[in-house]
């Protein structure tokens, strides 16, 4: 069979609309019957009997349908719900389904039509939220798969149906032998450049309240959303350990109003680097590392050591231990650093000061 070696220009058009189309899938109303039997040709795959499958208005709903029935049969052995399912349903549907998926398709296109392909994908994919309930990034690959079949690829239809109507009408599953917990689909989605996010209230709205905050696509506390700005205190951001909603509490407080209301001073500048002190209001005066995330240009702050008075200081108590021993040089290796996630040349002798931000 001889492969697909090049797109027309309506064909290479078509590629953000299957995007698109398939994303909006997340917030569009369930087909209990089409989710039922999805679930159920999944099992078949597996292995399994087909389940009985129990749907909840969300995936808080879902999870206390199973505690219930948990509750109900404990007296019973064996039970029914001994063996779960998690592990080996995420393995057969994305490891080994997708995979087949791929392999045909990389049989019918050309390799560097296929290379180019994954590229374009890559760059759509960049920019969606990764959020599990939902299950965006797998609505994604549904979507690719689909475009594969308008631009002429033919696929295993058992392998393929099976994909495809799971990952369009199930976006939470807790399966277990013999039966399945289903959340029905939110009834409400609100996105911004492809992430969730809504300043206004919940980012996420299922049928019985139940409800997810997020801000340009990071999960955040109900009042971090419901308070006004000039309200939120700004010492929220300095007990705040997870570093991507200390990054939003900045973004919507402001750097300004923070840094003036906190008593901030600096004590070091170097590049986007400032390391200031803050006054916790608890006596204690000490020092963060204020910086920009090149890739969204929104600053934020951490906390580095309390004797630390430097930028490079603070930049070395943020590296793993076996690189602060390397002395640093302007004319050192380079390295480069992504989150928490340091990279540099093992046969370093010298390291440059500052990384290469992977985004």
């Amino acid at each position: 069979m001889k492969r697909i070696g090049k797109l027309t220009g309506e064909q290479e058009a078509q590629i953000p609309k299957y995007i698109a189309k398939y994303i909006a899938l997340a917030s569009e109303p369930m087909n209990k019957d089409i989710a039922t039997t999805a679930v159920r040709a999944l099992y078949k795959h597996m292995g399994e009997e087909a389940p009985i499958v129990i749907f909840g208005s969300s995936p808080l709903n879902a999870v206390l349908l199973c505690a219930m029935f948990q509750l109900l049969l404990s007296g019973s052995k064996p039970s029914r719900l001994d063996s779960h399912l998690s592990s080996r349903l995420d393995s057969q549907l994305y490891s080994q389904l997708r995979s087949q998926l791929d392999s045909q398709l990389y049989s019918r296109l050309d390799s560097q039509l296929y290379s180019q392909l994954h590229s374009q994908l890559d760059s759509q994919l960049d920019g969606i939220s990764k959020d599990g309930y939902l299950t965006i990034w797998w609505l994604a690959w549904a979507a690719w798969y689909n475009y594969a079949k308008f631009i002429g690829v033919e696929f295993d239809e058992d392998v393929y149906s099976t994909f495809m109507a799971f990952t369009a009408n199930v976006h939470f599953i807790i399966p277990y032998s013999g039966i399945a917990f289903i959340a029905e689909k939110p009834i409400n989605v609100c996105w911004h450049d492809g992430q969730l996010h809504n300043a206004h209230g919940p980012a996420v709205e299922y049928s019985d309240g139940y409800s997810l905050w997020s801000l340009n696509g990071v999960t955040v506390d109900e009042r971090i959303v419901t308070t006004p700005a000039a309200k939120l205190d700004p010492r929220l951001i300095l007990s705040e350990k997870n570093a991507e909603v200390r990054r939003e509490l900045v973004r919507k407080i402001g750097i300004e109003r923070m840094y003036y209301e906190l008593g901030g001073k600096v004590l070091d500048k170097r590049d986007d680097y400032e390391l200031i002190t803050l006054n916790l209001g608890d006596g204690n005066i000490r020092p963060y590392l204020k910086m920009i995330n090149p890739s969204i240009g929104v600053y934020h702050i951490e906390g580095v050591p309390p004797d630390v008075r430097t930028v490079d200081q603070a930049l070395t108590s943020r590296k793993p231990t076996k690189m602060r021993g390397i002395p640093v040089s302007f004319d050192g290796e380079v390295w480069y650093q992504q989150g928490d996630v340091c990279i540099w040349p093992r046969s370093a002798k010298a390291l440059q000061p500052s990384p290469i931000i992977l985004t």
